[in-house]
């Protein structure tokens, strides 16, 4: 289970882009590679840090990339990379 807050901006001289990162932790149970030290189902909890960009093609539809960052203590760091279009109403 992941939560973010978001702080998004959009630039006056060209409207068309916006730029906004979400921050939170992300809560987790990894069965397969537990921490050392603790219980196979030991629940841990990571950082989330997802930059992201959306383009305006219309008033109501956007390109939108987005880069997840998953932030662990140890070495099972991971990256989703997200691409799509957006409808905004």
């Amino acid at each position: 289970m992941a939560i973010q807050t978001w702080i998004v901006s959009h630039f006056p001289d060209f409207d068309q882009l916006e730029v906004g990162l979400g921050l939170g932790p992300y809560f987790n149970i990894d069965t397969k590679h537990p921490r050392p030290g603790f219980p196979k189902d030991d629940p841990a909890v990571a950082g989330l840090l997802t930059p992201s960009f959306a383009l305006r093609i219309t008033a109501h539809t956007a390109f939108r990339f987005s880069w997840e960052r998953v932030i662990t203590s140890y070495n099972r760091d991971a990256d989703v990379w997200l691409f799509g279009l957006g409808y905004r109403w």
